[in-house]
This record gives C-alpha cells, sequence and structure tokens, in this order.
C-alpha cells in the first residue's frame, strides 16, 4: 500500500504521496461554457441535434426517444466532438455527466450545461467522470454550489473545481477496472428491475381476473360491458349511481388530511407538510376539505383515468378537488377500491374523462355514476379483497426485498468509485475484498 497524505480538500481527504489536485480550469484545452440557451424544436433540414439535461439518465446514456433539435446557425458555436464531457449546471441534477461518444448526425449543447474538453496526456476524460459520479462532486456541491431557488453550478466555478490527477497509466487501470463494475453492477440492477416489472405485470393481471372472474370456479356470462367481459353467472352488473352516493361534507380541525396516490390509493395518516406540498396546495381552512368515512370511495377526478382511487379505512379529510362517494348498499369498499384501480377500468374511466388533453382530463360524477361495475355477493367481494390483500402483500415485501438489492448494489458501485478515483484502495485490493 502506498504512502498517504492530506490533500488539503477535507471531502477529498487523503491522496497517495504522488497524487495531486489542480483546479480544471489548468487542465482543459478550452474554456469550460455553457451551451446555448435556445427552446427545442422538432427535427426540420437546416436544424442540428440538441442535447439537454433531460436527453441523458442518471447513467450518462442518451435517450433517444427524447431527440430535440434547434436552428443549426443558434447552434454551431456550441458543437460537441466525440469524448467531449457534459455536466449539468441547474436543478437536483447539478453535476450529472454525460461522456459524449459520438451521434451518427452533428450535435450541440442546451444552456443548462457546462461542455468539459480536458488534456489527455494529464487528465482522462472518463477518469475526470467517475470523479464526478463519486462523493468528490457531492463534497464539490455541499461546499460551492449556489442555493437559490435552484442548486446552480457556474462555468466559472467549474473551472475552479478541483480535480485528482493520478499518473495516466494509473487512471486507464481504475477507468478499466470501473468500467467492468459499472457494466457488471448495470446489468444485475437491470434483472431486479425486470423482476419488479413481472411482478407489477403479475399483480396487475391477477386483480383484473379476480374482480372480474372472481377467485373461484363458476359458469360465466357476458356483462353486456366490453371492459368486464365474462363475469359469474351469480353476479350483477349495476351502475354506480345504484351503489353510491356523491357525498359533499365539510372537513374540521381534529381531523387528518389525506391523499389518494395512483400506486397506493388513500392514504391512511396524514401527510407530512412537505409531502403535502408535493400533492396539492394546502389550505390553512380545515373546513373547505371534504371529509370521509371509513368505506368511502374516494377518488382524484384529474387522476381517475391512472387509477387514483382509494377506499378509505379511517376518518378523515381530502381535497376539495377529490369526489367522495358512500355506498347506499351493502359492500365491502376494498373490492370496489381493487376493481377501480385495474387497468382495464382505468381505460374505462379515460372514455368517459372531459379534458382536450391528457393532464387535463377530469372524471366528474355526473360521468362517473354512470358506468357500470359487477357486483358479487358481499360474501366473495370480501374473499376477493382479502386474497388481493394478501397478493399485494407478497408483491410489496418481494419489490422490497429487489429494492433493497438494488439500493446495495449502489452503494457498493459508489463506494469502490470514491476509493479508487482518491487512490484510498487499489483495483487488486477491490478484486481480493
Amino acid at each position: 500500500m502506498h504512502k498517504m497524505v492530506d490533500c488539503g480538500i477535507n471531502y477529498i481527504g487523503d491522496l497517495p504521496s504522488y497524487w495531486h489536485t489542480a483546479r480544471l480550469k489548468d487542465v482543459v484545452t478550452t474554456p469550460i461554457k455553457t451551451g446555448a440557451g435556445e427552446e427545442a424544436q422538432a427535427y426540420s433540414p437546416n436544424s442540428i441535434r440538441y442535447i439537454r439535461i433531460s436527453d441523458f439518465d442518471k447513467n450518462g446514456n442518451i435517450i433517444e426517444d427524447n431527440a430535440a433539435y434547434i436552428a443549426f446557425e443558434k447552434g454551431r458555436k456550441y458543437l460537441l466532438e466525440k469524448g467531449d464531457l457534459l455536466a449539468a449546471t441547474a436543478g437536483a441534477t447539478v453535476g450529472k455527466t454525460l461522456l459524449f461518444n459520438g451521434l451518427d448526425e452533428d450535435a450541440c449543447y442546451a444552456g443548462y450545461l457546462a461542455k468539459i474538453k480536458v488534456e489527455s496526456s494529464v487528465l482522462l476524460t472518463k477518469f475526470l467522470m467517475y470523479q464526478m459520479k463519486s462523493q468528490v462532486m457531492d463534497g464539490f456541491r455541499e461546499c460551492y454550489v449556489k442555493k437559490s431557488t435552484i442548486e446552480n453550478i457556474s462555468a466559472s466555478t467549474y473551472s475552479s473545481m478541483p480535480v485528482i490527477i493520478a499518473p495516466i497509466d494509473e487512471q486507464k487501470k481504475i477507468v478499466n477496472y470501473l468500467d467492468h463494475v459499472y457494466d457488471r453492477i448495470e446489468k444485475s440492477i437491470d434483472t431486479h428491475k425486470s423482476v419488479m416489472d413481472k411482478l407489477d405485470e403479475y399483480r396487475a393481471a391477477i386483480t383484473i381476473i379476480a374482480t372480474t372472474k372472481g377467485i373461484t370456479s363458476a359458469e360465466l356470462k357476458d356483462s353486456g360491458e366490453e371492459w368486464l367481459g365474462e363475469i359469474p353467472k351469480h353476479w350483477d352488473v349495476r351502475r354506480i349511481w345504484s351503489l353510491f352516493k356523491e357525498t359533499n361534507e365539510r372537513g374540521s380541525s381534529e381531523l387528518p388530511i389525506l391523499t389518494v396516490s395512483i400506486n397506493d390509493g388513500i392514504s391512511d395518516t396524514e401527510l407530512s407538510e412537505e409531502e403535502s406540498m408535493r400533492n396539492f396546495v394546502r389550505s390553512e381552512d380545515k373546513t373547505k376539505y371534504k371529509r370521509m368515512q371509513p368505506g368511502d370511495i374516494v377518488y382524484n377526478m384529474m387522476r381517475a383515468w391512472q387509477g387514483a382511487f382509494g377506499a378509505a379505512r379511517v376518518e378523515g379529510m381530502v381535497s376539495p378537488a377529490y369526489v367522495t362517494a358512500r355506498p347506499i348498499v351493502e359492500m365491502d369498499s376494498r373490492y370496489f377500491e381493487y376493481l377501480m384501480r385495474s387497468d382495464t377500468a382505468a381505460q374505462e374511466f379515460e372514455k368517459y374523462s372531459r379534458g382536450i388533453a391528457d393532464f387535463r382530463l377530469r372524471l366528474y360524477w355526473p360521468e362517473f355514476k354512470n358506468i357500470k361495475v359487477c357486483y358479487p355477493p358481499v360474501s366473495e367481494q370480501s374473499e376477493i379483497a382479502d386474497f388481493l390483500d394478501n397478493i399485494y402483500k407478497k408483491v410489496d415485501e418481494a419489490k422490497a426485498y429487489h429494492s433493497s438489492l438494488i439500493n446495495k448494489l449502489e452503494e457498493y458501485r459508489n463506494s469502490v468509485t470514491y476509493n479508487l478515483v482518491t487512490g484510498k484502495m487499489e483495483c487488486e485490493e477491490v478484486q481480493n475484498g
């Protein structure tokens, strides 16, 4: 193990004695500058590919589906060459990097990106990229990033950023090793994500089957509704108005404010102020909210077509932008939550929603109440709901397991990256460890 010495930068710490740091501006071949501040447009004959922050993912891969362009005359001063490093300058993505490996067409870059072109005899672009993917960049952000309404780093601040310089042969060795580590870990992460996607698909499929066919063998009949298909012969088909009535009861100060999400249905506890700010503008006057009781069905009229339904488990309040409906017949509301959150129901609700674009679609009560749904015997509703409660619990547990493995892989990758680019470990030590 080589001798380590304090480099004088607290977030980098010790480096091998024969390594050193330099300001980025001292190892670039051209001054660091941000790109064109132009609005993206569709392709036209005299346009040029326009690379924005949103055009590459957190791993530095260009997202081809996002292809955007600007007029060539407006982008010609900001041309990209293979090997250029792009770094985000604003927002939560500050420090996010893209190593530009070229495209089948000319490209330029946008104003919230800084282009960095280093002297390759001193610093390898990939060695710098890995530094910027590690805790080194986190430390730099903490010390130097301007925090106003959004975080930002100017081109001049990037120019002053300390970078680690190791002998070129060691940089090459570290880069090659990290390329291998990142490739293997990314493949493992993709495998876990694929399993999680399949679990979601399984849950969605079993929800449709259970809520429209039941969970026991039964003779089927045509429901008369395309979205329901065939249902058990002894089930009824009813319009929603015959099962629920809309309510509009005012809230009170002692009740919690709850919300309905696409992924989780209705919450059982009040959101924190920060969480609620992300979901809706919170009013201090709680009488403006709608009261709901256990068993009520609640939905977000703007996101009903995406499955934003929930059955209330506790008494509480929801946004006045939500629709609240109370059962007027005996039922297990959990069954109707599962039915209404299914993919086929979402498609049906979209047909009845009004609006000129997807993000403006709203499902109002007068349209919602006329939709036909199946109505099994109450005992079967509860059996189906219990069955799906168990399925959802098991799927959530399985997804949490795979998510934890992904987190561990990412933590390992981050640790290896930091320890190698700062010389705290050698590639052989990582392999043997």
